[in-house]
């Protein structure tokens, strides 16, 4: 599926208005959706070479869905495991607080995509936080 933008649109780094810009979208460009991993109110987008979010609001639909061939993102709910040793942080950030370090083969559930696409929020002992999508799996394979 295609959006097209009903006026100038910041492409973003994550599904949030406070997250970085990476650039910004003219007026009537068409974009490639490549999932609705933002959530209900973001689109996540390429656009000329670059991935990012754009609100849902300054768009429209066009078109069928085009078939792009990506990872598939793992997302809510779904399980993980980590396969070594990753820190839990407070925040989808390499700077941010480490709450705990997972063993290596834990499994986590992910809670949501709120982390983009190089974070996972996700469960473990009765806490929630981030780790890095670099050092999961989707089983241990």
């Amino acid at each position: 599926m295609g959006v097209t933008s009903t006026t100038a649109v910041n492409l973003r780094s994550k599904a949030s208005a406070s997250s970085s810009i990476l650039g910004v979208i003219g007026k009537d460009k068409d974009m490639t959706v490549l999932d609705c991993a933002g959530g209900a109110n973001w689109w996540r987008v390429t656009y000329a070479g670059l991935n990012g979010y754009v609100s849902s609001t300054y768009t429209y639909e066009t078109g069928a869905m085009d078939v792009v061939t990506l990872p598939a993102p793992v997302c809510v709910e779904q399980l993980v495991w980590t396969t070594t040793a990753v820190n839990l942080r407070s925040a989808a950030s390499a700077s941010s607080k480490i709450k705990i370090v997972v063993p290596k083969g834990t499994q986590l559930t992910v809670m949501d995509c709120d982390g983009g696409p190089n974070w996972q929020h996700v469960a473990y002992n009765g806490m929630r936080g981030y780790v890095s999508a670099a050092y999961t799996a989707k089983d241990l394979g």
